[in-house]
C-alpha cells in the first residue's frame, strides 16, 4: 500500500474513533456525528480534498456492509411484513422518481423532465447502510425497524431499474417499453437473487468442512463480494444477491456453527462493521467542499434553498405515499395469499414516512453518473443535500418524535426475550429430570444443576423466596459471587506470569476462558 492512501487510512480510522467516542458521551447515534464532523473537516482551509470513489463504494463497502445488515435481519419479520415492504420497495420507489421528474424542473434552473427522472431514480430508494446504523439506535418498535431495514434492503432493484432508465432516456432519446422495462426488473431480481442464494447454500456447505474457526470466519467475509461481483457480472442486482446471500448462510450458520466460530466471527463483522459505516459516514461529511467546488458560480443562498426544497420534496413524496401504502400492503397480503400481516397506527405510519434515510449508496450513484449528464454536478449536490438532511435532521429529531408518538421499543424485545428464556429453561429442567431418571445424572450433580435451573426460572418469573431469600436475590448473590471467583483466578494468573512460572502463551488462553465465562454472566447472554 502507498504511503499516502495508509496515512489517509489512518487519519480516516483515528476520526472516527474519537467521534466515535463524542456520539457516546453526548448520546447522539454516531452516523450523525460523523456526516457533521467530516463536513466541518472537510471546509477547514489548507486540508487536503478526500474524493469519494464510486468503485471504491460499490466494490468494497456495499458487500460487506450490506451483508452484516443482512445478517442481523429477520427472515420471519420479512415475511411478515411482506407486502408493506413491497409497496415501499417498488411502489414508493416509482412513485418517487417520477414525482420528482415532474417537479424538479419547476425549481431548478437547467432541469427537464429526463433529467429529473435520473435525479429521481439516484435518491428514491432509502440506504440500507443508513437505515441499519441508524434505526437500531433510536429504539424503535420492532415492526417499524422490520419494515424500514426490509424496505431498504430490497428497493435497490427498482432504484437500479429506473436509473438505467434514466440514462438510457437522456443520453439514447429512447424510452424502452413496458415490457422491456418489466423484464428487465424481473430478471434483476430473480437472478440477483438466484445467485445470492446459491453463493449462500456453497458458503454453507464449503463451512461444515473447515473446522479451524479463523478460516471460517475469513470465508464469511469472502462469501458477500462472491454474491456480489457475479451478479453484477451477468447485469443482475448485486445487492440483492448479497441480502439474499446474508439471510440464507445466517439462517443456516445459527443451526450449524460451533460456539466457538460464533463467538468469534460475531466480534470481527461487528467491529469491522463499525469501522466501514465510521469511514462511510465521514467520507459522507467530506464530499461538501468537493461539491461546493464542482458545482459552479450558483450563489450559496440559492444552493440551501434547492437543498431545502428538494429534501422537502423527498419527505413529501414519502409522506404521502406511506398513509395509503400502508393500507394496501395488508390488504393484498390478505387477498392474495389469506395472510394477515399486523397493522399499524396511523402514529406508526407517519414515523415511517418520515424515516426515509438516504446515504452514501445515492451518493455514489451520483458520482458514477456518465460525465455527458449535463446536470451532473446539481444532481451530486441536491444528493448530498438529501443525504445531510435525512442523517442529520432526521436523525436528530427522531428520538424526540418517537417519544411523543410513543412508539419506543424497548419493551417488545425485553418480552420476547423473557419469554424465549422462560421456554428454554423450562426444557433444560425436563431434559434434567429426563437424564436423571435413566440414571445419566449424578444425584449430586443433579441437585445442584436443578436448583442452579431453577433459580433463574424463578427469577424470571418473579416467584417468591425460598430458604436462600427471593430467587432474584439468590441469582444476583450466585452471580456477584462467581464474578469475585473469576477476579480471583484472573489474578493469580497474572501473577503466576509475573513471577515467570506461566508463559505469556498460556496466560493468554487461561484469561480468554475466564473472560468468556464472566460474559456468561450477563443476564442477557446467560442461559
Amino acid at each position: 500500500m502507498h504511503f499516502g492512501a495508509a496515512a489517509l487510512l489512518l487519519q480516516l480510522l483515528l476520526v472516527v474513533v474519537i467521534f466515535a467516542i463524542v456520539a457516546r458521551k453526548v448520546r447522539v447515534p454516531y452516523p450523525i456525528v460523523m456526516v457533521v464532523a467530516g463536513a466541518v473537516i472537510g471546509l477547514i482551509p489548507g486540508l487536503p480534498e478526500i474524493a469519494l470513489q464510486p468503485d471504491v463504494i460499490f466494490t468494497v463497502f456495499l458487500p460487506l456492509l450490506l451483508y452484516h445488515a443482512a445478517w442481523h435481519t429477520s427472515w420471519p419479520s420479512l415475511q411478515r411484513n411482506a407486502w408493506s415492504i413491497f409497496v415501499l420497495a417498488v411502489g414508493l420507489v416509482v412513485f418517487t422518481v417520477f414525482g420528482i421528474a415532474a417537479t424538479a424542473p419547476t425549481f431548478l434552473p437547467g432541469f427537464n423532465w429526463s433529467s429529473g427522472f435520473i435525479l429521481g431514480a439516484v435518491v428514491a430508494p432509502t440506504d440500507a447502510i443508513a437505515a441499519t446504523a441508524i434505526a437500531r439506535r433510536l429504539k424503535m418498535r420492532k415492526q417499524i425497524v422490520d419494515i424500514i431495514e426490509g424496505e431498504s434492503l430490497v428497493n435497490d432493484a427498482t432504484g437500479l431499474l429506473a436509473l438505467q432508465l434514466g440514462i438510457a432516456m437522456l443520453l439514447g432519446g429512447r424510452a424502452p417499453t413496458v415490457t422491456e422495462s418489466v423484464f428487465r426488473f424481473f430478471y434483476v431480481v430473480v437472478i440477483g437473487v438466484a445467485i445470492g442464494l446459491v453463493v449462500g447454500w456453497l458458503g454453507h456447505r464449503v463451512e461444515r468442512w473447515i473446522e479451524d474457526p479463523p478460516i471460517v470466519v475469513a470465508t464469511t467475509v469472502l462469501v458477500p463480494f462472491v454474491a456480489y461481483f457475479a451478479a453484477e457480472e451477468v447485469k443482475a442486482s448485486g445487492v440483492l444477491a448479497v441480502v439474499a446471500c446474508g439471510l440464507l448462510h445466517s439462517r443456516r450458520a445459527d443451526e450449524s456453527r460451533p460456539a466457538r466460530v460464533r463467538l468469534e466471527s460475531g466480534v470481527v463483522w461487528n467491529t469491522l462493521n463499525f469501522i466501514l459505516n465510521g469511514v462511510v459516514f465521514v467520507l459522507i461529511g467530506l464530499q461538501l467542499r468537493p461539491v461546493l467546488r464542482d458545482i459552479g458560480n450558483v450563489r450559496p443562498s440559492a444552493l440551501a434553498l434547492y437543498a431545502l426544497i428538494f429534501g422537502l420534496l423527498l419527505i413529501a413524496l414519502r409522506v404521502v405515499w406511506v398513509f395509503p401504502a400502508m393500507a394496501v400492503g395488508p390488504f393484498l397480503a390478505k387477498r392474495l395469499f389469506r395472510k394477515s400481516e399486523p397493522p399499524l397506527a396511523p402514529r406508526a405510519v407517519l414515523l415511517i414516512g418520515w424515516a426515509g434515510m438516504r446515504g452514501v449508496i445515492a451518493l455514489a450513484a451520483a458520482m458514477a453518473l456518465p460525465d455527458s449528464v449535463t446536470q451532473k454536478p446539481m444532481i451530486i449536490f441536491l444528493s448530498f443535500g438529501a443525504i445531510f438532511i435525512s442523517v442529520v435532521v432526521k436523525g436528530m429529531t427522531m428520538p424526540g418524535l418517537i417519544r411523543r408518538l410513543g412508539l419506543s421499543g424497548t419493551e417488545e424485545p425485553e418480552h420476547e426475550e423473557t419469554e424465549a428464556r422462560r421456554v428454554v429453561l423450562e426444557e433444560v429442567l425436563k431434559e434434567l429430570d429426563a437424564l436423571h431418571a435413566q440414571g445419566r445424572v449424578f444425584d449430586d450433580h443433579y441437585d445442584h444443576l436443578r436448583q442452579r435451573y431453577a433459580v433463574r426460572l424463578a427469577a424470571l418469573n418473579h416467584d417468591g423466596g425460598d430458604e436462600h431469600g427471593t430467587a432474584l436475590d439468590h441469582q444476583e448473590r450466585y452471580t456477584s459471587a462467581l464474578r469475585e471467583l473469576l477476579s480471583a483466578q484472573r489474578r493469580a494468573a497474572v501473577k503466576l506470569r509475573n513471577e515467570h512460572r506461566l508463559s505469556d502463551e498460556v496466560l493468554r488462553s487461561m484469561l480468554a476462558e475466564l473472560d468468556l465465562a464472566e460474559t456468561r454472566l450477563n443476564p442477557r447472554a446467560e442461559e
